[in-house]
C-alpha cells in the first residue's frame, strides 16, 4: 500500500507516504481496519509521517519509562519519543516515534515514525523509479501504544477483554491472560446474530454521553477482530469454573477487576488519573457481573440475556 489509512475506535491514522516508499501489511485481521472504514460519526484524524530518515538522538534525554526489554519513552521539549529496540538487548532500533505535544494529556494529533533498517523488506526499481518496501510500522504494538496515549482525554480506555454484540448492543467480557476469553468466544452462539467484536482487546469510549464498545485489530488466538461498535450494555469478568453462574457485583468489586485488565500508562500521571476516573465512572454507570463458566453453550446464553 502506498498510503496508510488505519482506523481504530473512531481514530483515523492517516499517512501520505513519500514517493518510492511502500508499506506491507500481511496480517489479515488488519484488513477491516484499513482504507478509511471508520465506525464513528466524527472521526478524530491523526497525521502520521513515515520516513527512513535518521531517528532523533535519544541519548541524554530524560527517560519517562523503560520496559527493560522492548521500548523506552523519553521526554523531548514537550514531545514524547518512543524507541522500540530491534531485538532484546540490541542498541539498534526497530522504530523511533515522535508524539508531538505528547507530554500534554490530550489526544495526540501528529506523529512521526522513523523506521529502522530491520523494517526494510526490499529495495528495487519500478517504472516510477526507486522503490523501498517496509513492514508496516503502524502495527501492534505501536498502534496500541498510540491509542493508550490518545484515549484517556477522549475519554476512553483499552481493556484486555472480549466483546459480544447483537442488535446494536454488546457485553464486555474482561479477563486476565488465561481467564478463558478465547475459549468463551469459540463456544457455539445460541442466538442468531450474536457476533464477536474481539477475543482479546476492546476499547470503550464515551461519545455524546453514550458508552460505546469497539472491536480492535489486536486479536487473540481466535482471530476475532471486527471494526465496528455497539452500545455497552454490561461488563462481565470471566472466571473458568466447574459450573455456570452469573453473579452481580458492586462497583467497588468491579473496579478492582477492571483496573487489573485495563491498559494504563502508569508512568504518565495525568493520563493515569483520567483513565482511572473513566473506569470508576464506567462501573458506576454500567451493570457489572462475574461469569463463572464451563466451556459450553449454556454459558453464552447467560450473557446473551444481558444484551
Amino acid at each position: 500500500m502506498s498510503d496508510l489509512d488505519l482506523s481504530i475506535a473512531g481514530l483515523r491514522f492517516i499517512a501520505r507516504l513519500p514517493a518510492g516508499l511502500r508499506l506491507i501489511e500481511r496480517d489479515a485481521v488488519y484488513g477491516p481496519f484499513l482504507g478509511s472504514r471508520v465506525d464513528a460519526d466524527q472521526p478524530i484524524e491523526v497525521t502520521v509521517h513515515v520516513t527512513l530518515e535518521p531517528a532523533p538522538e535519544t541519548s541524554g534525554l530524560p527517560v519517562l519509562f523503560d520496559t527493560g526489554e522492548t521500548w523506552v519513552a523519553f521526554e523531548d521539549n514537550g514531545d514524547v519519543l518512543l524507541r522500540m529496540r530491534s531485538v532484546a538487548g540490541d542498541q539498534d532500533y526497530l522504530w523511533v516515534v515522535r508524539l508531538v505535544g505528547g507530554l500534554k494529556p490530550v489526544c495526540v494529533r501528529q506523529v512521526a515514525i522513523y523506521c529502522g533498517r530491520r523494517l526494510v523488506e526490499s529495495r528495487g526499481v519500478d517504472r516510477h523509479g526507486a522503490v523501498t518496501e517496509l513492514t508496516n510500522p503502524l502495527h501492534y504494538p505501536l498502534d496500541q501504544l498510540l491509542m493508550m496515549f490518545a484515549l484517556p482525554a477522549l475519554p476512553g480506555v483499552l481493556i484486555h477483554a472480549a466483546g459480544l454484540a447483537r442488535t446494536g448492543r454488546g457485553v464486555l467480557c474482561a479477563g486476565v491472560s488465561g481467564a478463558g476469553k478465547t475459549t468463551f468466544m469459540n463456544l457455539p452462539k445460541p442466538t442468531r446474530g450474536l457476533d464477536g467484536l474481539s477475543d482479546d482487546r476492546v476499547i470503550v469510549r464515551r461519545i455524546d454521553d453514550h458508552l460505546r464498545l469497539f472491536g480492535t485489530p489486536w486479536a487473540g488466538e481466535g482471530r476475532v477482530a471486527a471494526n465496528r461498535s455497539v452500545e455497552l450494555a454490561a461488563i462481565t469478568f470471566l472466571h473458568q469454573a466447574d459450573r455456570n453462574e452469573l453473579r452481580s457485583i458492586d462497583s467497588r468489586e468491579a473496579l478492582s477487576q477492571l483496573l487489573a485488565t485495563t491498559s494504563i500508562l502508569w508512568f504518565d500521571q495525568a493520563r493515569m488519573s483520567l483513565a482511572m476516573d473513566f473506569c470508576e465512572a464506567l462501573v458506576q454507570r454500567v451493570p457489572c457481573y462475574e461469569l463463572h463458566f464451563r466451556p459450553e453453550t449454556a454459558a453464552v446464553e447467560l450473557l446473551d440475556q444481558l444484551i
